[in-house]
């Protein structure tokens, strides 16, 4: 996997700005899908719930408590990522998705991309 701290916007509007694809730049990202991470401090079991965009439907796909789990950005703490797929780089396959990671630390928001080597 690699990990990237650079998250570049451009501005859109008088609020609003645009996410740029870590890989090639582009504008054009899509949600694809919403991990939510509910951990208390160190806790060992982690509340894992998704949700998938499913053809424009939103839809829980599971709600679960595990043990230390891998896709957590956080080590410690709550987390969040949003899966996108990118019309510059690559369509909505597994092997192409961006997730923006979202992750508490020591009191301090932690944001940055992950995207398998080579993708």
């Amino acid at each position: 996997m690699i990990h990237s701290p650079k998250i570049k916007t451009s501005p859109w509007a008088a609020e609003t700005s645009n996410l740029h694809c870590p890989r090639c730049d582009s504008t054009y990202l899509h949600q694809k899908y919403v991990d939510i991470f509910a951990r208390g401090e160190d806790e060992k079991v982690v509340t894992h719930i998704n949700v998938t965009n499913i053809e424009g439907d939103a839809a829980i796909s599971s709600a679960r408590k595990d043990r230390e789990h891998v896709r957590n950005p956080s080590s410690r703490r709550d987390g969040l990522v949003i899966g996108f797929w990118c019309e510059g780089c690559g369509g909505g396959d597994a092997e192409r998705v961006l997730e923006l990671t979202i992750a508490q630390h020591k009191g301090c928001t932690e944001i940055g991309w992950r995207f398998k080597e080579g993708s």
